[in-house]
């Protein structure tokens, strides 16, 4: 259907009508999807950080410790798991790499390098925790092989297709992703041939995010649109 708009011109009669045809906007393919990434829910809790006092020491994986890398140290989570962590306080976030044991201090369950601490803008609070292990990265790609585990610049983590990252480029740890990082960049969290995680940054083009329903809503709207 077509939509007509009468106008007035000085090089036309009075009693002249110009139609004008309003063009039409181009109609591309989808953008493609990204999702929020499941996580794993481990306990909350007060977190501190641990800093001069330690740097370049080893840690209980073997690595030497940083205090200017996002690591942190955690009772039990294996080496090599991301967790995520939130400060409601100040409504931060920050992604770490679990490199190191403790805290040793009860009710801390986390303990975190000073460089992550800093992002948080936190000395000792109590913090919201998620985490990403590495068997569920290898389970995810496991059972993928169109998307890619993701963490974007505020460490969002995501599931990600991979029709939708350009320009990968490897980095022989999460720390040195994290610094390479640009602001239009993501982490893509992958494995190496023996199975262990691996990092590297790549651009994103064009995606729609788009938010899966939760297993409770699923349900809801399932029984609404059952009969009686």
């Amino acid at each position: 259907m077509s939509v007509s708009f009468l106008v007035e011109a000085r090089d036309v009669p009075a009693d002249a009508q110009v139609v004008i045809e309003p063009q039409m906007d181009f109609i591309g393919p989808p953008l493609p999807q990204a999702f929020a990434l499941d996580m794993d829910d481990i306990e909350d809790g007060m977190a501190s950080w641990y800093g001069p006092g330690f740097h370049g020491r080893r840690t209980a994986s073997g690595r030497r410790y940083d205090m200017d890398e996002l690591t942190a140290a955690h009772p039990t989570l294996p080496f090599g798991t991301i967790v995520v962590v939130e400060y409601p306080r100040t409504g931060e976030r920050v992604a770490v790499e679990i490199t190191d044991r403790g805290p040793y201090i009860k009710p801390r369950v986390i303990d975190l390098s000073r460089a992550a601490a800093r992002t948080l803008k936190l000395g000792v609070g109590r913090v919201d925790l998620v985490a990403l292990r590495p068997e569920m990265v290898k389970d995810f790609y496991d059972n993928n092989d169109s998307t890619v585990v993701a963490l974007s610049a505020d460490f969002q983590p995501l599931e990600m297709p991979v029709v939708a990252t350009t320009d990968l480029v490897h980095h022989r740890s999460y720390s040195a992703a994290v610094r390479a990082m640009q602001c239009d960049e993501v982490i893509i969290v992958g494995l190496d041939e023996r199975d262990r995680p691996a990092y590297a940054t790549a651009k994103v083009k064009a995606i729609e995010m788009t938010s899966r329903p939760l297993a409770g809503e699923l349900a809801s709207a399932q029984r609404a649109d059952s009969p009686n």
